[in-house]
């Protein structure tokens, strides 16, 4: 359990503490290959643009919380989305990182070594762990239409528009209008 012993509870839904031992090694590299091939997927489309970059000053932000200022060079991801998705892996790679020094014997990394990556590991959960719910949070209740984008993997026209409109410009071209 991490730092406190009132979340123990949570390896007794896994079959107890040596189960949870035995499996989390395992359960990190299975992590770490899934992060590996959703990077290679979309790495391509996670390029840092200029809107990107000043979407994520505190400026842009707080435009972007208050609804003000919509940029219609918003692609198909916004410099929030993007910064998660580099957040994500390197947040992923500490994980792997530390877990690995964890995992082999200490003499191989020596003792030290090993002491901070349990710090890091630790430190880069609870990073990873805060980010995921900040996700969770803006990907449902914060943003109106985006829970349907999650369950369904669509959204509509007028919500693309407003919120991506280079992306929906982009998709529009591709897919001219029919009788519809």
């Amino acid at each position: 359990p991490i730092w406190t012993p009132y979340l123990g509870f949570l390896a007794g839904l896994f079959g107890g503490l040596h189960v949870c031992r035995v499996l989390h090694p395992w359960m990190g590299v299975a992590f770490a290959a899934a992060s590996v091939l959703m990077f290679v997927q979309w790495i391509s489309q996670m390029k840092l643009t200029p809107a990107d970059r000043r979407f994520i000053t505190p400026k842009g932000m707080l435009e972007y919380f208050q609804y003000r200022n919509e940029d219609a060079d918003v692609g198909k991801y916004n410099g929030g989305q993007k910064m998660l998705f580099w957040a994500a892996a390197l947040g992923t790679l500490a994980l792997l990182l530390s877990g690995i020094v964890m995992w082999l014997p200490q003499p191989i990394f020596g003792q030290r070594l090993r002491e901070a990556s349990y710090i890091l590991h630790d430190a880069a959960f609870s990073l990873f762990f805060a980010m995921i719910i900040g996700h969770i949070y803006l990907g449902t209740a914060a943003e109106p239409g985006t829970f349907r984008s999650m369950i369904l993997g669509t959204v509509t026209k007028s919500w693309a528009r407003l919120h991506h409109p280079r992306w929906y410009r982009e998709v529009m071209n591709q897919h001219p209008k029919t009788g519809s």
